[in-house]
């Protein structure tokens, strides 16, 4: 856990460990919470796809690696270098296209998991803004491995969640904001929505972090970086943001089940489970569901909750039934050995809820089909390039050409 003093003026002096957190509840000095997850791309698919936590796992896009996994970052692989390279590099690496769907589909799962901490909560992937405690959102984050930031403003409390490491909390506090912003690093802009361009300009004007920026004026950030200066100047001094608004949730198919007697056994209850997941399925329309829930309600105890993001977004009713009934049985699985460890007399569940969520229409998914194979054609004839250089050619359009056959010339593929 970090905390911040208001005397700090180096990232080396303020970046120090706490043995416990301090956080505002004066209700005349509010507190926001911002919620994100670095190298969010990298993490959806991993979320998705079930891969490996242990192997590196990297995510391209038009030939490009445009995320990782702390594995892959240890292996030497950065952001930014071609495929090829990352795959020679290192040959075990995962390598995955990026996907808007599953990224779509992956921050619905992590939404749901806030907005049962509370209900005020605005989202915007991959960042969410919320109002709450930062002991509430403690254990979601280390499970997520996701940065938590406390401020008194929305920017700042971005700021501050870039900056905490995954799976932990800063908190800033009223008093410390401004000790905050002067000694923020000015490379983590890129990581909090800036542009690269941006970081590096102000490193090249010296403001290897944001103390020194902060005294230019909004006219200079403005010349010196066009609309991008204008939005860092109004991060640089916050000034007192509304408060987060209650959150709706995106539309979901749901039914439930309650049992005449409360039951425990998975042959009891799984068949009501593959019952559930029959009708809805049945009003499911042309819509897609990309993610699984079931709610199982516990007699005498809190219920408990079950996710599972679907490695494609279907309307079949057979996948959904096999995807529930496998994540049934793992809750199943998990309460039983629970009750063992502890001892504790049997669970009775006395109500099943199914959920499907992550609804989408088909042209959602056209459209990422579309881009996935655009990457796979650009890949392959790239492969193709490698081996057979200056073998492929594509043509080039020449605007203004007087004659016809002056508008096209070809141009050696360059991978």
């Amino acid at each position: 856990m970090l905390s911040w003093g208001p005397t700090c003026s180096t990232e080396a002096s303020v970046r120090r460990a706490a043995g416990a957190l301090p956080f505002a509840t004066d209700p005349s000095s509010p507190v926001t919470g911002c919620f994100t997850i670095k190298q969010y791309p990298a993490w959806a698919l991993s979320l998705v796809k079930r891969c490996d936590p242990k192997r590196p796992l990297i995510i391209q896009e038009e030939s490009h690696i445009i995320a990782l996994n702390r594995h892959a970052s240890s292996a030497g692989l950065e952001v930014g270098m071609t495929a090829a390279r990352a795959r020679s590099l290192c040959p075990s690496a995962i390598l995955l296209i990026r996907d808007p769907v599953s990224e779509y589909c992956a921050w619905e799962y992590v939404v749901e998991q806030i907005h049962r901490i509370t209900p005020f909560l605005e989202s915007r992937q991959p960042v969410a803004w919320f109002d709450g405690r930062a002991e509430e959102i403690r254990d979601t984050a280390s499970r997520l491995r996701a940065c938590v930031g406390f401020a008194p403003d929305r920017s700042t409390a971005h700021l501050a969640a870039v900056w905490a490491t995954p799976g932990k909390t800063t908190v800033v506090q009223e008093d410390q904001v401004n000790a905050f912003l002067d000694a923020y690093p000015s490379r983590l802009l890129a990581e909090a929505g800036f542009s690269e361009a941006l970081a590096d300009g102000l490193e090249m004007l010296g403001c290897i972090s944001l103390g020194p920026a902060r005294r230019l004026t909004s006219r200079q950030l403005v010349l010196a970086f066009g609309k991008e200066g204008e939005r860092l100047h109004r991060v640089l001094h916050p000034g007192r943001s509304k408060r987060v608004g209650v959150f709706h949730p995106a539309p979901t198919i749901r039914r439930h089940f309650e049992l005449e007697a409360p039951c425990s056994q998975p042959g009891d209850l799984l068949p009501i489970v593959s019952q559930l997941t029959g009708k809805v399925a049945e009003t499911m329309k042309e819509q897609f569901a990309g993610q699984v829930r079931i709610i199982l309600h516990l007699e005498g105890r809190p219920p408990v909750f079950g996710d599972r993001v679907l490695p494609h977004p279907t309307s079949r009713a057979d996948t959904l039934e096999r995807f529930a009934l496998r994540l049934g049985a793992e809750m199943l699985e998990r309460l039983h050995g629970e009750a063992r460890d502890r001892e504790t007399r049997p669970i009775d569940i006395d109500r099943i809820d199914l959920i499907l969520a992550s609804l989408m229409t088909g042209d959602l998914i056209q459209a990422s089909l579309f881009g996935e194979k655009l990457r796979k054609v650009t890949s392959a004839v790239g492969d193709v390039h490698r081996r057979f250089p200056n073998s492929i050619k594509k043509s080039v359009v020449r605007e203004g050409a007087h004659f016809h056959e002056d508008r096209f010339r070809l141009r050696v593929w360059e991978a």
